[in-house]
């Protein structure tokens, strides 16, 4: 999977975009990378856009690890943008995961303007293929 995030501070919100196939390695990898970056902020909101993901091999089991260990604070509102149905499904299991963990705040949308919408967001982003970003 090729992955990169973009933090926006003006919005206080994580521009996080995946493409490729989506592994179990490349989703631990992602999730360490913005826990370490020094300008995490785990009170920030996120985006996190699949549209443009075109295998899936990641597992429920790396699912709920990721859910268990969330740096995010149970504040944060984080949503999802897909449009393979495989996606959605594990992204309904990651909210459900998260929700036990008190974290209510997460969505599923297909459609960005939604999405943006609930996150209280405006489309500012930088291209997030440009930002940080590591190919397959």
């Amino acid at each position: 999977m090729a992955e990169n995030y973009h933090i926006d501070h003006e919005q206080r919100l994580i521009w996080s975009k995946c493409w490729g196939v989506l592994s179990d390695e490349d989703l631990l990898n992602h999730h360490a990378r913005l826990k370490a970056d020094p300008d995490f902020n785990p009170s920030y909101s996120q985006l996190v856009d699949t549209t443009e993901v075109t295998t899936v091999t990641l597992t429920p089991k790396v699912v709920q690890q990721v859910a268990q260990n969330s740096t995010f604070a149970p504040e944060s509102k984080r949503a999802f943008l897909v449009v393979k149905n495989i996606i959605f499904g594990l992204a309904r299991m990651f909210q459900v995961y998260v929700n036990v963990r008190g974290q209510n705040n997460i969505q599923v949308h297909r459609d960005r303007a939604k999405a943006l919408a609930w996150l209280e967001a405006r489309e500012s982003s930088p291209s997030v293929k440009s930002v940080r970003s590591r190919a397959d």
